[in-house]
């Protein structure tokens, strides 16, 4: 299950293998795999890793989100989402995953 939770989604895995789609999920959640998507794995992508750091970088020398925007083909805002890290903000699931880590840790060290 773990080598295909970034590429199938729940009802791909649970048709692959013959049970329902709530049976996968179920399983996948005891076992602590996780079938988010996160940057190029989600299906709604519209830049690669190498553009949102582009993007960055345009934005950071001066460019401003409209010129940005219009060079990359994407919404005004999808730029300024990107660039105030509203958007994007994990480069794969591992950065994610380590991320929401080091919040859990910081959270228990409060105690």
């Amino acid at each position: 299950m773990t080598t295909t939770q970034d590429k199938m989604s729940f009802a791909e895995v649970a048709q692959v293998l013959g049970r329902s789609r709530d049976s996968v999920k179920v399983r996948a959640g005891k076992l602590g795999v996780s079938f988010r998507k996160i940057a190029e794995t989600a299906p709604t992508i519209k830049l690669s890793n190498e553009d949102i750091e582009l993007i960055r970088e345009l934005a950071e020398a001066g460019l401003n989100f409209c010129e940005i925007a219009r060079k990359f083909e994407v919404d005004n805002s999808h730029v300024r989402n990107v660039c105030q890290f509203h958007s994007r903000l994990y480069l794969d699931k591992t950065d994610y995953i380590n991320h929401k880590k080091r919040q859990a840790d910081a959270i228990d060290g409060m105690g």
